[in-house]
């Protein structure tokens, strides 16, 4: 018994120790994935949403993007974006677009695969599912597959280029 009580201690230790060593040193395919998984939540408006949370929510935005970003998407309607844009307007533009345009919105991203280009650059491809109500208006979808590159600058993963194509539904 004492043996067995051991061995459960030393397998215990051997987990423990592999689960600190998988959280200090992240595979970087996960963490470009839950960049475009905090992308999405960030540009997710509610229905109900405060202006406190809005107000966190769009203080971390200009931080997933570098200084310019390169847009080749299909606008939406009533909302276009020039082919280059810097980080700081794009964040200031979903703002915009969350808070005048829509009572609610939901981006949900599906499907994220990662190829990196080399060390510093990745691409994320995913099929992204815009829902939204504008304001006085009747429920909205849209469903895209997006091929967002990154780069990561300061040792953190920002979107520099969007790039879509539409999908069939």
């Amino acid at each position: 018994m004492k043996k067995l009580s051991s061995t459960i201690m030393v397998l215990f230790a051997f987990a423990l120790a592999g689960y600190v060593w998988w959280r200090m040193h992240p595979n970087q395919d996960r963490v470009i994935v839950e960049r475009v998984e905090d992308l999405a939540e960030r540009v997710t408006k509610p229905a109900g949403e405060t202006n406190s949370i809005m107000a966190l929510k769009m203080a971390g935005l200009s931080g997933l993007f570098a200084d310019e970003v390169a847009i080749d998407l299909v606008p939406i309607e009533g909302f276009a974006i020039d082919n280059s844009v810097g980080g700081d307007e794009l964040a200031s533009l979903i703002a915009q677009l969350r808070r005048t345009m829509f009572s609610e919105l939901i981006l949900t991203c599906h499907d994220i695969t990662v190829t990196r280009e080399n060390d510093d650059e990745a691409t994320a491809t995913f099929t992204a599912r815009l829902e939204g109500t504008p304001k006085h208006d009747t429920r909205q979808t849209e469903t895209r597959e997006i091929h967002a590159q990154l780069r990561q600058i300061d040792g953190k993963w920002r979107f520099t280029a969007f790039r879509d194509e539409a999908v069939l539904v």
